[in-house]
């Protein structure tokens, strides 16, 4: 089975360079297949829609009473999955970890009374089945801040772009340093690069978890990966795609 996304390795624009996967990169690939979980507020509010600014439901809307974790991991082992990414803040901003960047999470939502953390069940879960854990978050979309891609805070938002940059740093460092190692993070979307008005998100990553495959992650990361270009899923065989470092 070919891996969902590319690995896309960064030239300096030479016609005779050749470029090739380091030791990471080639781990990932050489898993073949992992899954994705996504368990967000449009599970139990489908209708919901993350650009309608300042309509997200309320926290106590999430409520997964019945969740096990074990389940989802003794799954995927059964699948052959080598590793699983939970996605653990999308688009909504509601996030599945009681981060203390803000209220909008579950520790306002009736499951284990405020006191749950999906991403620690989902992390514990890992480990039992012997599943390298991957952490989605992407920085890019957030209906809770009014933030549209690539991380703009959009016209009319209550909070400014220094106040959610704050807010991006907070939630990635408790994902990238409560948890253990991290075999894979997720950012989809982009992120939004410093110099353009962007968190502090290649330092950090770099600091916090250095030996993660980085998908979609900020430009000159070492581990890098990219979408393969189609919702298929599909890539020719040895995908090594390259870009120009000026066309980032």
């Amino acid at each position: 089975m070919l891996p969902l996304v590319a690995l896309v390795l960064v030239t300096a624009g030479c016609a005779g360079d050749i470029v090739v996967p380091n030791e990471k990169q080639l781990e990932w690939a050489d898993a073949e297949l992992g899954i994705m979980i996504h368990y967000d507020m449009q599970v139990f509010n489908p209708d919901y829609e993350f650009r309608q600014w300042g309509t997200h439901p309320d926290a106590s809307t999430y409520n997964p009473d019945q969740l096990n974790t074990d389940q989802w991991l003794e799954a995927a082992s059964k699948l052959g999955a080598k590793y699983a990414v939970l996605v653990a803040k999308h688009c909504c901003g509601f996030s599945l970890w009681p981060t203390e960047a803000h209220d909008y999470s579950v520790k306002s939502c009736p499951w284990k009374d405020g006191k749950g953390d999906i991403v620690a069940d989902f992390i514990a879960s890992c480990k039992k089945y012997n599943i390298k854990p991957g952490i989605y978050a992407s920085t890019s979309a957030n209906g809770y801040y009014h933030v549209d891609n690539p991380g703009v805070v959009q016209p009319g938002s209550p909070y400014t772009q220094a106040e959610y940059n704050a807010v991006v740093e907070k939630q990635l460092t408790e994902l990238w340093g409560n948890y253990g190692d991290l075999f894979e993070v997720w950012f989809d979307g982009g992120v939004l690069a410093e110099d353009r008005g962007g968190a502090k998100v290649g330092d950090l990553l770099i600091k916090m978890q250095p030996n993660a495959i980085a998908f979609q992650g900020p430009y000159g990361h070492p581990n890098l990966i990219r979408w393969v270009g189609n919702e298929l899923g599909t890539a020719p065989e040895n995908c090594f795609a390259t870009v120009k470092a000026s066309d980032r």
